[in-house]
């Protein structure tokens, strides 16, 4: 070989050359961190526009406006530290500042309100869970509702054990929009809370309480907890900056990741009679914490178990 052809570099540029790996290899590690970071502990976004209400990228859903009060819905089966929630408005309104939003978590059925109670539900239809070839309904009073997923399933609080083989002739029954994540328990649904072991039955959009239950009767009931209707976490609406017409605040969620269902609810009473929100943005997020990095190993081992078989041991 001819040495005359191989290049040397000069003291200065191995410097540079040795500074460049340094860096390369440093943004490399970083951009894997971030990566772990994101998969450890992940965030979760949900949006709505006013201007679109329609659209199917709003994932925020069931927002009612009216009488200086604003509430609406966020569902996810994970598990979450805190959650950020803005408004950005068509104009600022520094009355806005300071407003308390509220946030809670159940089940949507188990935030309906509360009318007159039953003595029992003998003239009343629980609804049943039926598998259909690869799917699974919720039938009853005539209705019959698909599920979209497994992860569905689960998150509504419903038992594998509870599903049976469909035996009758469901043509008659009335089809119902597929539930998925944001779905919220149908008529016939029958609550029971974990404390008292009080009943309740859903129906058209309110939940009456069953003074007096058969409990031999009722199947398929859905644990909720009554202390998901008084704990709450709070936080205060502040300007993002000067400039901009958003408002935002960060809550905890220490107590509620605690408690049973799949359903945020976000309350904000007091609002100006003509507050004009044009969106809502909000963003669960994990901290990282050990406690967070317990849970993900947890998960995950749990997610192998049942992976090979093992979920039940």
């Amino acid at each position: 070989m001819n040495n005359k052809n191989i290049l040397k570099l000069n003291k200065a540029d191995k410097l540079i050359y040795k500074y460049a790996n340094f860096i390369i290899l440093f943004l490399f590690v970083m951009f894997l961190i971030f990566i772990l970071a994101k998969t450890v502990f992940p965030s979760q976004f949900f949006t709505f526009s006013f201007a679109n209400i329609n659209s199917l990228k709003n994932t925020i859903t069931d927002v009612a406006q009216g009488d200086n009060r604003i509430n609406f819905y966020t569902s996810t089966p994970l598990k979450f530290s805190h959650v950020q929630i803005e408004l950005e408005l068509k104009e600022s309104a520094p009355e806005i500042e300071n407003k308390i939003i509220t946030v809670q978590k159940s089940y949507k059925a188990f935030f309906y309100p509360e009318t007159a109670s039953l003595v029992n539900i003998s003239d009343k239809e629980e609804n049943s869970l039926v598998s259909i070839d690869d799917s699974v309904f919720i039938i009853g009073n005539k209705k019959k509702t698909p599920i979209d997923s497994t992860v569905t399933f689960e998150s509504l609080g419903y038992s594998w054990d509870n599903l049976h083989l469909n035996t009758t002739d469901l043509s008659t029954y009335e089809k119902q929009k597929l539930a998925n994540l944001d779905a919220a328990h149908p008529t016939g649904t029958i609550l029971k809370t974990a404390e008292k072991s009080s009943y309740y039955f859903i129906e058209d959009y309110t939940k009456k309480r069953i003074t007096n239950p058969s409990t031999e009767s009722i199947k398929n009931s859905i644990f909720v907890e009554e202390k998901s209707l008084v704990t709450k976490e709070l936080c205060t609406l502040e300007k993002k900056s000067l400039l901009n017409k958003k408002y935002s605040c960060t809550a905890t969620l220490s107590q509620l990741a605690k408690l049973i269902g799949k359903d945020y609810r976000f309350v904000i009473d007091d609002l100006p009679a003509d507050i004009k929100i044009e969106k809502i943005n909000i963003e669960f997020k994990k901290s990282i914490s050990q406690d967070n990095f317990k849970f993900f190993l947890g998960d995950l081992k749990k997610k192998i178990l049942y992976r090979f078989g093992q979920g039940d041991e």
